[in-house]
């Protein structure tokens, strides 16, 4: 059993002066918490600026292959 975790994440951009919000899918076999989340995207996407990422939502689903 594998778990999609659906993550929201804003940060700040300096491009456009503005908060960005976006959208990332990550599968693990377990569920992540909002700090796990902000590691994960940390480790997974590292051209990220992590110093303004804010996790703001978390929607898991359950899938078996």
């Amino acid at each position: 059993m594998k778990i999609l975790n659906t993550i929201t994440a804003t940060r700040y951009s300096t491009e456009y002066k503005a908060h960005v919000e976006r959208q990332y899918a990550l599968i693990r076999p377990y569920s992540l918490t909002y700090a796990g989340a902000a590691r994960a995207l940390k480790n997974e996407y590292p051209e990220l600026h992590t110093a303004s990422l804010i996790v703001t939502r978390i929607e898991t689903a359950t899938f078996c292959r």
